[in-house]
């Protein structure tokens, strides 16, 4: 078994460690497989890389799903989660609300008491906070769980280490278990940022998929400067589910994983040209909440099953401005306030969210709005939305769509009078509705591309859809 754990403290006074998602000293990032983290990049210099070859990582898991919900695979899960207030884990909770934790994670690392107790030498213990050098560390214990301590019950032995910054505050940095990346997964990357960051900062994808067994926390103050994760440079989705490599940058989630955006820190924030796989339980592709800044959401792929949750979820955003537009959601959900893309209006703040150009298919509902009474700006034009799978194209659940024009539905349920009841794939207007590829084709139904084709022109606001045209429809 491979441990990956932090390395000082994303705010740096261990009295005051800023918002409940932040990272703190010797917290684990990643469990995984043994010498799964490749030594020698970033990852393991800025990080503490402990392999325990007596601990079988399959074995403990008891499976080699991703998605699995097996009660060992939950089990070994905690040890990257943290409870609520009330002491449960996501995955026990009875509804499907968002579960806010306490903190980043519950179990930590203690590299002093490490020392102390002669698991490790001086020359090691100095080396985990040279981020110049790996810090590789070989423990032949029977019992890996011997090393771990728990927030609520243990203290960080006194370590001027504790005070070690984040790492990265500026820079393009390559995500993925392909030749030269900088880190493995995205949650690695995201651990290693510094609390405050001096410059543009951009995560890419390579052009495979990588896993995510944690939801990635994005904390940290953006200072002015744009916080991106996008694909690399020929690594863009190509509007189809991936299936391996050469099929674009893609995020795979286990279970109760998301992107989360939970920080007024957040002032400038680009998510763009990944395809999220969020089948399994409880999953959630974008979550964003809190933010005092912008963030843009452009031509991402969602595809996602039964038991995920929302493709995107816009959750009580209290100030700031949502740019959601030119994404495609499919498959998601089964129950009443599941589906596509949520957006929950607060009671509280000026937020702006604009939705442009988004296309939801085949989720249980494929636009929802759930909250009214707010101060919020709405604004919702050329969406599409079809074949819902129980629910609604647009669910009105609150106080309307605020904002709205030509937004086009199967059923009768669009805003939009005259674009209500429009069957748009029997006579398709995708390029292979049947195959999952729902991109518009220009050589698609004359009459149904006619409908599409009457969008309202946007591109005074943009001018790269998803086929990278300065087109009205996605």
């Amino acid at each position: 078994m491979q441990l990956v754990c932090k390395v000082g403290t994303r705010y740096p006074d261990p009295k005051n460690p800023g918002h409940h998602t932040s990272w703190r000293d010797g917290q684990i990032i990643e469990h995984t497989y043994n010498n799964h983290i490749a030594l020698g990049s970033l990852q393991s210099m800025h990080h503490c890389v402990i392999n325990i070859p007596n601990a079988d990582y399959w074995k403990l898991r008891g499976s080699t799903d991703w998605k699995s919900t097996k009660s060992a695979v939950m089990n070994l899960k905690k040890y990257l989660c943290s409870t609520d207030l009330s002491g449960k884990y996501c995955w026990e909770l009875t509804d499907s609300g968002l579960h806010i934790p306490k903190r980043k994670r519950d179990f930590f690392v203690d590299y002093k008491w490490l020392l102390q107790e002669g698991y490790i030498t001086q020359s090691q213990y100095e080396d985990i906070y040279n981020q110049d050098k790996v810090a590789d560390i070989q423990l032949s214990i029977l019992d890996w769980t011997e090393i771990l301590k728990h927030e609520d019950y243990d203290t960080h032995l006194d370590n001027t280490g504790l005070l070690t910054k984040g790492s990265i505050a500026s820079g393009t940095y390559q995500i993925g278990t392909g030749g030269g990346a900088d880190y493995a997964t995205w949650t690695l990357f995201e651990a290693d940022i510094a609390a405050q960051m001096t410059g543009d900062l951009t995560g890419e994808g390579q052009d495979e998929e990588t896993v995510i067994s944690a939801r990635v926390e994005f904390d940290v103050d953006t200072n002015t400067y744009l916080l991106k994760s996008t694909a690399e440079s020929g690594a863009e989705h190509d509007g189809t589910f991936p299936v391996g490599d050469g099929d674009g940058a893609w995020i795979s989630m286990g279970t109760y994983d998301y992107f989360n955006f939970d920080s007024t820190n957040l002032k400038n924030v680009e998510i763009s040209k990944l395809a999220f796989d969020i089948a399994g339980n409880g999953n959630i592709g974008i979550n964003v909440e809190a933010l005092d800044g912008e963030i843009l959401l452009n031509r991402l792929l969602i595809v996602g099953d039964a038991d995920s949750l929302r493709g995107i979820n816009l959750l009580e955003v209290t100030n700031g401005v949502v740019n959601c537009r030119n994404n495609i959601v499919y498959g998601v959900g089964a129950e009443t306030t599941e589906g596509g893309i949520l957006v929950r209006l607060g009671y509280t703040g000026t937020a702006i969210i604009n939705l442009y150009n988004n296309t939801c298919i085949k989720n249980y509902n494929n636009f929802i709005q759930n909250r009214s009474g707010t101060n919020d700006t709405f604004v919702v034009k050329n969406n599409i939305a079809q074949d819902n799978t129980g629910g609604s194209d647009f669910l009105d659940a609150g106080a309307g769509f605020g904002t709205h024009a030509k937004n086009i539905s199967e059923d009768a349920t669009s805003p939009d009078a005259a674009y209500q009841s429009k069957d748009l794939h029997t006579n398709s207007v995708f390029v292979d509705y049947d195959g999952d590829n729902f991109k518009i084709d220009k050589d698609g139904d004359s009459t149904n591309l006619a409908i599409v084709d009457d969008g309202e022109d946007l591109s005074g606001i943009f001018t790269d859809d998803i086929n990278h045209d300065a087109g009205r429809r996605p």
